[in-house]
C-alpha cells in the first residue's frame, strides 16, 4: 500500500491555504491532502464521506459519494455538522 505521508503539497494547496478559497485547489489536490493527514497521523477518523459530481451532457451533473461508517445515523450526523459549518 502507498504512502502519501511524504506528498508535497500541490501549488493549488498550498494556493488555498492562503486564499481560504476552495476553488484554488482540485478535487484530487483535496484528496490527496486528506491521505497525507491520515498518513503523517495527523488524522484519526473513524468515518470518513466523500461526495462528487460528474458532468453529464448539457448543463446536468450527477452526483455520487462513498463513506465509511459504523451507520447512516453517524454518518448523516457528519454531513449536518459541516453543512453547518460550511454556512459559517
Amino acid at each position: 500500500m502507498d504512502s502519501f505521508k511524504d506528498h508535497p503539497q500541490s501549488v493549488g494547496e498550498f494556493k488555498s491555504d492562503r486564499t481560504d478559497d476552495c476553488k484554488d485547489w482540485t478535487p484530487r489536490d483535496v484528496l490527496i491532502h486528506v491521505l497525507r493527514g491520515i498518513d503523517k497521523g495527523e488524522i484519526d477518523t473513524s468515518v470518513l464521506l466523500v461526495a462528487w459530481t460528474e458532468s453529464t451532457e448539457g448543463r446536468h451533473s450527477k452526483g455520487h459519494f462513498r463513506v465509511s461508517s459504523p451507520d447512516a445515523l453517524v454518518t448523516m450526523g457528519l454531513l449536518q455538522t459541516t453543512m453547518f459549518k460550511m454556512q459559517e
